[in-house]
């Protein structure tokens, strides 16, 4: 963002042609007019004075500053608005505006989400009541979820919450990522964060470090007083957003042994879980949370005993992230912000299009942008599932789905609805017109169309695509490179530091207008 990209704004290469052009003009009547004031016989001084009042004449100097002045007035009508600009002379590039991604979380939606409860594995590998209360540190059970083993689930997806973070303590308060601090805030847990401690001994050999400790609220019996509850971070593994999980390594007071936590997308989840832990019904809820527009983090874990502190350093992702118990799912409220669907609103009514970049679920995000107005209420949208060919394990193709109704689909080579012999016509609604949809992709299925795809497809996926889900910082950056590509002038509004190489890539003006002050 400091080295931002030139900007190649027509407008003024056109203004020093222009000013090009009238300067060879000047000049051919500056030598035509100077040879024409020697025939007459003038003095020198005068046939000077009067050859470079042609020059001045045909090249109005009041150019420059008339420019000046009027990008300074837009600047004041920005400033009457809560706008700055950090690069006035690119201020005309926000009269070219086409399209404006938005990243959801933080950007259309609240700074913080809101835990709204957790919904565990019991016993009969089924889903708990949604859990939203907490008791000394621990979920509240439920009736129907009170036997041991559902508490002793409740307690590990607590403990999860509690250690697989990467928040830091800076002068006593937490500082993170906003959907850290706000889990960690709902356990009503403790957190003192470890580090480097040189003993007073002399000798390097005596260096010690000292683990971040998670510890619930204190308890009054006899035996948490004896025996407290403290869990030691060993190591972490940070989130990763191509694997979309963070994990750590927890020990606690007393035990030889080691706990395993993850948590992240719950696709990424479920692939790393034993398949008996995962329950029966684990698509069908995640879909409901999904479609009603709340974020899902899905958590596991495992358990090894024995297991040294050296023995885990040396440990690779790859075996800490395996064959985990899969523990349930984490349900976080995301509230629009009260300004959202007006924005959106008028940038519609201006002609600008509006397109949603995520790395949230794909449900979740077209359910947000059907709240913000982004998406029309009964606006089908369609949404890209790779099929695989007999006998080829690699992921071959994509069909295109309504997101409500699969009955109907978008010809893969044209994205134009066609008609399955499965599809009632005679039902209202299951016959579509041209562009009265929308598509929406996840980072998977971009990448490939960029990859294997037709580019006449790619582009089509461009122009009505509205919501891109599940998108890594490197394919938000290359959305927007793409969609220049095809001559859109576009803007990119993010708050985070997954947005860092879109806005980069945006038009800077565009950029600098919509970012917010984290930005």
């Amino acid at each position: 963002m400091l080295f931002p990209k030139p900007s190649g704004f027509k407008f003024y290469r056109d203004s020093f042609r222009y000013i090009a052009v009238m300067g060879m003009v000047a000049l051919l009547g500056f030598i035509a007019s100077f040879i024409n004031f020697v025939r007459l016989g003038l003095a020198w001084h005068l046939i000077i004075i009067r050859a470079l009042d042609l020059i001045t004449i045909v090249v109005p100097p009041a150019l420059p500053a008339t420019l000046t002045i009027g990008t300074n007035f837009a600047l004041s009508r920005l400033k009457k608005q809560n706008i700055f600009c950090i690069s006035p002379q690119k201020v005309n590039v926000g009269g070219k505006l086409d399209i404006v991604c938005f990243d959801k979380t933080g950007t259309l939606t609240e700074d913080g989400l809101d835990v709204l409860g957790a919904r565990i594995v019991t016993r009969d590998k089924r889903f708990s009541e949604l859990l939203s209360e907490t008791s000394d540190g621990f979920l509240r059970p439920s009736p129907s979820a009170n036997s041991e083993y559902d508490i002793e689930k409740q307690s590990k997806i607590m403990y999860a919450m509690a250690t697989c973070h990467s928040l830091r303590v800076v002068d006593d308060e937490l500082l993170g990522d906003p959907l850290d601090v706000k889990m960690f805030q709902f356990t009503n847990w403790t957190f003192e964060e470890g580090g480097h401690h040189v003993s007073d001994q002399t000798s390097p050999k005596y260096d010690t470090i000292a683990p971040s400790v998670a510890k619930p609220p204190q308890r009054q019996t006899g035996d948490e007083l004896d025996n407290p509850l403290e869990l030691g971070v060993l190591r972490s593994f940070e989130f990763v957003s191509n694997l979309r999980r963070a994990s750590v390594v927890v020990r606690r007071f007393g035990d030889n042994g080691a706990s395993f936590f993850v948590k992240g997308a719950p696709e990424s989840i479920k692939d790393i879980c034993i398949p008996g832990t995962l329950p029966s019904d684990y698509e069908d809820l995640l879909n409901y949370y999904t479609h009603k527009g709340y974020r899902v983090i899905a958590c596991a874990s495992k358990y090894e005993r024995k297991l040294s502190w050296m023995k885990v350093q040396k440990m690779s992702r790859t075996e800490a992230e395996s064959n985990l118990e899969f523990l349930g799912f984490i349900v976080f409220e995301n509230k629009l912000k009260p300004s959202t669907a007006g924005v959106i609103s008028e940038l519609n009514e201006a002609g600008i299009r509006n397109v949603m970049c995520t790395g949230d679920n794909i449900l979740t995000a077209i359910s947000v942008a059907r709240e913000c107005n982004m998406l029309g209420r009964d606006e089908p949208c369609f949404i890209p599932h790779f099929i695989e060919a007999p006998g080829i394990s690699s992921k071959t193709s994509l069909i295109w789905e309504c997101v409500d109704n699969p009955d109907l689909q978008l010809d893969p080579r044209t994205l134009l609805p066609i008609n399955t012999a499965e599809t009632d016509l005679s039902i209202p609604g299951n016959t579509l017109v041209e562009r009265e949809y929308s598509v929406a992709v996840t980072g998977d299925a971009f990448r490939w169309l960029i990859d294997f795809g037709n580019e006449d497809v790619l582009n089509k996926v461009l122009v009505c695509g509205k919501v891109f889900a599940r998108m890594s910082p490197d394919e938000k950056h290359e959305l927007v490179e793409k969609l220049q590509s095809i001559d859109y002038c576009c803007g990119f509004c993010g708050d985070g530091a997954n947005d860092c190489g879109a806005l980069k890539a945006a038009d800077p003006l565009v950029r600098n207008l919509l970012c917010s002050d984290g930005d």
